[in-house]
């Protein structure tokens, strides 16, 4: 019986353009992100991948309405899905690295069996429940009114990346809790 499971690798780096580069963030590769996060850290780096803006989905908390029309929008295959964000950019992109993540519905009543096919990093850029490493996805499920977790060894991310530099527009109370965590 399995008792202990360490994931994901945990990275840190200085600087957005040495985590792209390191990462070899390009074609294949899926970014779900905000504009307001991407545009000023990553926007000058000329990356070749797909990126998805949440805020264009809706606000607040993540929901399956929300994540439905994230994934109809979506243009193809890809290898590697790059989440850098909080809570609601983080919990849906662990849903889009499963191999069949629409009906979401489907995946939460056990319909649809839970297989990841896609690399997952997770880029955290608020301070709070630590999403980032572990197995856990909650989304409200608007068309049931009722919000629910769904945990599944698949959601695990293969990599947690650290970036100070994306957590310098936090609040000064939570630059407080991130510096110490750094």
């Amino acid at each position: 019986m399995k008792q202990l499971m360490i994931k994901p690798t945990i990275y840190k780096f200085d600087t957005a353009k040495a985590f792209a580069e390191d990462f070899a963030i390009g074609e294949g590769d899926l970014v779900i992100t905000n504009s307001y996060i991407f545009d000023p850290n990553f926007g000058d780096l000329n990356l070749k991948c797909e990126v998805l803006y949440q805020e264009k989905y809706g606000v607040g908390e993540p929901s399956d309405d929300m994540a439905e029309a994230m994934f109809k929008d979506l243009k193809g295959q890809y290898k590697r899905i790059i989440a850098i964000g909080g809570g609601t950019v983080i919990d849906i992109s662990k849903i889009f690295a499963l191999k069949k993540p629409s009906p979401i519905l489907d995946l939460y009543d056990g319909i649809t069996p839970i297989e990841k096919d896609k690399e997952l990093v997770l880029v955290p850029t608020t301070c709070g429940t630590g999403s980032e490493v572990t197995n856990i996805t909650v989304l409200a499920l608007n068309s049931r009114n009722t919000k629910k977790g769904l945990a599944h060894d698949a959601m695990y991310a293969d990599s947690a990346v650290i970036l100070p530099q994306l957590l310098l527009s936090l609040p000064p109370k939570s630059l407080v809790q991130a510096a110490s965590m750094l």
